[in-house]
């Protein structure tokens, strides 16, 4: 059977023998739902619940946003979430903030429109920027399962132009996932000196928050190319010799840029030929997308 349908039936026949659903039994076929991209079948449970007298919270909340995220509706999603936080007074967490990210980031890789769905642009963005920001007022921490979704959309991005100056999700993302966490490092184009990148220590940190450093370098290099600056040196990677060495040989793979291998088995170094070449491509497939 549907997943939906059988989710449905399970409450049907709690409810017939005296047994009433939790909030966690609510949240479960909401996310069945949202799995199922049947974002209908989302709010008929959403509403089923609260007439049930089982008040929302930011579990249930949550999953019918992720119902919307499923098909790329950003506007539903950003209307839920308004909801949760004015009519219901839930404080949003990590889950609320992945999914808002994950309905961005559908919208924008969209090619064209379908039913329920927003193609991205300056008035979804800004939309979803507003909720973006309310939860890094609230200080919602990310968790590894957001930074790996922040770093796969830049990869799928990083050789794409901003299609008539609007922002893609790379940037959106990336821009600001320093305020979300306290040990990463930003580059900040202003003020950002060479020598404070020549060399980047992310042995310590997190598998994920490692690769979002480095993302932050390349998407920083990008955006010094693009303004006709040069590559000055070699960077530095100190990675240890475990798993987060392993997932910046990944990274570089995925980008399809060259990392060289050093004396020193938790370093690892991208040279500025590298580097030289890898901008040389990326500002290529920028420039023949927009023609």
């Amino acid at each position: 059977d549907d997943p939906v349908v059988m989710a449905r039936r399970l409450l049907d026949d709690m409810r017939k023998d005296d047994i009433a659903p939790t909030p966690k039994i609510w949240s479960a076929v909401l996310l069945a739902c949202a799995s199922a991209r049947d974002v209908d079948a989302a709010r008929d449970v959403f509403q089923d619940m609260r007439s049930s007298g089982c008040e929302p919270d930011v579990y249930s909340c949550t999953a019918l946003m992720q119902a919307y995220a499923a098909v790329h509706d950003v506007r539903g999603a950003v209307a839920m979430y308004w909801t949760m936080r004015e009519e219901f007074k839930c404080a949003p967490n990590a889950g609320t903030l992945h999914a808002i990210l994950d309905v961005v980031r559908g919208a924008t890789s969209m090619k064209k429109t379908h039913s329920g769905g927003d193609i991205i642009d300056d008035d979804v963005m800004n939309l979803a920027s507003e909720v973006y920001l309310d939860m890094r007022r609230l200080k919602v921490k990310p968790n590894n399962k957001i930074f790996e979704l922040l770093t796969e959309s830049w990869v799928e991005d990083a050789f794409a132009p901003d299609a008539g100056g609007k922002k893609n999700f790379a940037r959106f993302a990336l821009n600001d996932f320093n305020t979300l966490s306290s040990t990463t490092q930003s580059f900040d184009p202003a003020t950002t000196r060479w020598e404070d990148f020549a060399k980047l220590d992310v042995h310590e940190y997190s598998v994920a928050e490692a690769r979002v450093v480095v993302l932050g370098l390349l998407q920083h290099l990008r955006e010094c190319r693009a303004r006709g600056g040069d590559v000055e040196g070699d960077v530095v990677v100190v990675c240890g010799v475990g798993k987060i060495r392993e997932q910046i040989f990944k990274l570089a793979s995925d980008v399809r840029l060259v990392l060289t291998e050093t004396e020193n088995a938790g370093r690892v170094v991208f040279t500025r030929d590298a580097l030289e070449v890898w901008l040389d491509k990326a500002s290529s497939a920028s420039n023949a997308r927009a023609t």
